[in-house]
Order: C-alpha cells, then structure tokens, then sequence
C-alpha cells in the first residue's frame, strides 16, 4: 500500500494502466520517498489511479484537494474523489463522504445520507465510522425530539 521501491518500474506500470502503482508513485512524490517530493504531481497520479478504479487512490485524491495539500483547497472536488471511492466500496471512503456530508463541506448538508454511510462504513468494518454514526444519530434524535 506504501511507496514505489522502484519508482520507474511503477511509473512505467502506471503509464501501462494500473491504477496500484499510479497511487504508489503517487506515494512516493508525496513523501519524497527516492524522489524529490513533488506534492502536485502526487496529486495527478492520484487522481489518475482514481479514474482507473483505485479507491485508495480516491481517497487520496480526496485528501489532498480537502486538505490542501500542494493544490488548492477545494472540498466540492474532495467531496467527488470520496464519493468515487464509496462507489468503489471503500469503507473509508463512505466515511469521509459522511464526514463531508455530514458538515456540508463541498456539498449540500445531508445528516441522512450521512448517517447510513456511517452505518455502512462501520458494517465493512470502520469503528470510527460506528462512533460517528452514533454520535451524528445521537444529535439527530435530540434535535427532533426538541422540535
């Protein structure tokens, strides 16, 4: 899941089409892993990975657009690689569209919505996504009960 330990062996494996080693280049651009880190070029291979179907990544993809990370901050963009990823039936994909949803960062506020992607996050396995749904469910219920 880490850095390429042959990152021209990986480029080459991306430019072939596999969405694994475009993220794993990825990986080493952005941590400078046997390359000078290079954070906007992460992004792209990020991003190619996703459109070839690699959640992971999507996710990071996500990331960096939500966090700001070598490019500009834009959490509508995020919102796209997280849903991207949840299509993909990533767990941790679901949970940051939840997160998003959930707030309403780069997208329309949606406590449903956000509530079963937790759900679904915690069913593949995800204990933060548990805690999360509980708690958003949790202000939901209190919020209807007082109105």
């Amino acid at each position: 899941m880490g850095a390429c330990r042959d990152l021209v062996a990986c480029a080459n494996e991306c430019d072939a089409g596999s969405g694994d080693r475009c993220r794993r280049t990825g990986v080493s651009y952005e941590f400078g892993k046997g390359v000078d880190a290079d954070l906007v070029h992460a992004t792209e291979l990020y991003e190619k990975a996703c459109a070839m179907g690699d959640s992971e990544g999507c996710i990071s993809a996500g990331r960096m657009h939500e966090f700001h990370h070598g490019v500009p901050k834009n959490d509508a963009r995020a919102v796209g690689f997280y849903e991207r990823a949840c299509d993909l039936r990533n767990p941790a994909g679901c949970a940051n569209l939840a997160i998003m949803l959930e707030s309403g960062r780069g997208t329309s506020r949606d406590a449903a919505r956000a509530a079963h992607l937790f759900d679904q996050a915690c069913a593949s396995g995800s204990g933060l996504a548990c805690e999360r749904g509980k708690a958003l469910r949790a202000l939901t219920d209190a919020a209807a009960f007082e109105g």
